[in-house]
């Protein structure tokens, strides 16, 4: 029973892990975009006021506070990863 267990908890790590690096990588993807709305002409996105005017509030308000949820699910998430 223990053997499978520790087997269980290994293959649950594995998945935690590659969770956590899916997250990290959306997360820059994130914070590209968020500094790529802060310039004066976007490189990634070169239409930022029609998506502000589409939402009807501002996108990169709504992408940092997406991206400061992911950054503490991340948290969470490394807390409960570590062996």
């Amino acid at each position: 029973m223990r053997k499978i267990m520790q087997q269980v908890n290994a293959s649950a790590r594995e998945i935690m892990v590659g969770i956590l690096q899916s997250l990290v990588a959306l997360g820059k993807a994130f914070k590209e975009l968020i500094e790529d709305r802060n310039q004066k002409r976007g490189e990634l996105i070169v239409n930022w006021r029609e998506l502000d005017a589409e939402m009807g509030h501002g996108v990169r308000e709504a992408m940092a506070v997406s991206y400061t949820r992911l950054s503490r699910l991340v948290q969470l998430i490394q807390v409960l990863v570590k062996p």
